[in-house]
């Protein structure tokens, strides 16, 4: 959800502690987040902002998040460890997309990750 609303298509991995140690140099600017399961927007869930609210929290309460921006003609593939895949044969895609659009006559089918004639 937060990679989406940053604009990119997916979350490929998650890391939490003080793993990377440059997060010292950083302030936190969000605590507590919880959204509901189905959330479509930061506007479904609850946080704190501000530096009254982050009072006590050391970096081993850090989130850091890699998000993943697929470029044209690649689809976000979550079967695949959420990599961007490049799309099959004479299929297209836009920027960030989940699927391949296929031609006249044919859908994408998920499961199989290809074009299928309806």
């Amino acid at each position: 959800l937060i990679c989406r609303t940053m604009g990119y298509v997916g979350c490929y991995k998650q890391f939490n502690h003080d793993d990377w140690g440059i997060q010292g140099n950083y302030t936190s600017l969000i605590r507590s987040l919880t959204c509901s399961e189905g959330a479509s927007s930061m506007a479904d869930c609850s946080f704190f902002t501000g530096s009254s609210y982050l009072y006590g929290c050391g970096n081993e309460t850090d989130l850091f998040l890699q998000c993943t921006s697929c470029p044209e003609n690649t689809y976000y593939n979550k079967n695949s460890w959420n990599t961007c895949t490049d799309c099959p044969g004479n299929t297209t895609s836009k920027r960030n997309s989940q699927f391949c659009e296929c031609p006249a006559q044919h859908y994408w089918h998920f499961a199989s990750a290809e074009c299928l004639k309806c």
